[in-house]
């Protein structure tokens, strides 16, 4: 589905299936029914940050980049929420900035 350094230019939801997330020759995690993949290169511009394999046949839905990152960085909530969901992809303290993009002021 991924590859690992490839150019992100969508997001995916997951309808239907299974599939492992790696990084680096090691599994991350699966995913399955209800979860996503692909938002960190989508909100922070760098490169696929791992390799998605389809471990069971999938059903998938995907969203451009420009409308998901519209629709997550359109709201304060729904973007402080992604970056949520991008430190604990990464398993990093804190998620530095991207060029462009501007911190979440809390409400």
């Amino acid at each position: 589905m991924i590859k690992e350094g490839g150019r992100g230019d969508r997001y995916y939801a997951v309808a239907d299936g299974e599939l492992a997330i790696s990084r680096g020759g090691q599994l991350r995690q699966t995913v399955s029914r209800g979860d996503g993949f692909g938002e960190i290169a989508l909100i922070r511009e760098v490169p696929r940050q791992a390799i998605v394999t389809a471990v069971t046949d999938t059903l998938l839905y995907s969203l451009e980049k420009e409308l998901f990152v519209e629709t997550v960085t359109g709201h304060a909530s729904a973007s402080s929420a992604a970056r949520t969901v991008i430190v604990r992809h990464m398993g990093e303290a804190k998620a530095p900035l991207s060029d462009g993009e501007t911190p979440v002021r809390e409400e």
